[in-house]
């Protein structure tokens, strides 16, 4: 009895984590994008490949220019891409090629807050949905548990 309640605080203290991890990544992805309400264009003008040995992973970090208010800022970025399948994101790349523009997002306060447009699709919500998806599966568990031990069912 003692080791069910146990499991049960466990799973739905987890659950609720989850929820509350996947939540908070909408809500302060969701405040950047509305902050970074004015657009420009940038330039990728050097770019970098790191691998990661352990994953087999790699990610090319982008170094883009970009001009606001007449003034040049150059900053790294990771360009996020979707991969599509049938029109449904399954994945993202981070390649780019020397030269190559893509939309910023910055804030008007504050310049060098600045976000790339094709982040806003993608690979920023997908992390939000994952834990929100995994916290409801974990929370399938102390409702079964609860189900078993007043009503004898399992």
């Amino acid at each position: 009895m003692s080791d069910t309640l146990i499991v049960i605080a466990v799973s739905f203290s987890l659950s609720s984590i989850c929820f509350f991890i996947g939540i908070l990544n909408f809500v302060i992805r969701k405040n950047n994008f509305k902050k970074c309400s004015l657009k420009t264009i940038g330039t990728v003008i050097k770019h970098q490949t790191l691998h990661s040995t352990e994953a087999g992973h790699s990610k090319c970090i982008s170094l883009v220019e970009y001009e606001i208010d007449n003034k040049l800022y150059k900053k790294d970025f990771v360009i996020n891409r979707p991969i599509r399948f049938k029109n449904i994101p399954i994945g993202h790349y981070t390649k780019t090629k020397i030269g190559e523009t893509f939309v910023l997002l910055y804030n008007p306060k504050n310049k060098y807050h600045v976000l790339v447009e094709a982040d806003k699709e993608f690979n920023k919500k997908m992390s939000g949905i994952i834990f929100f998806i995994f916290g409801a599966f974990i929370m399938l568990f102390p409702i079964l548990f609860t189900i078993d031990m007043l009503f004898d069912v399992f």
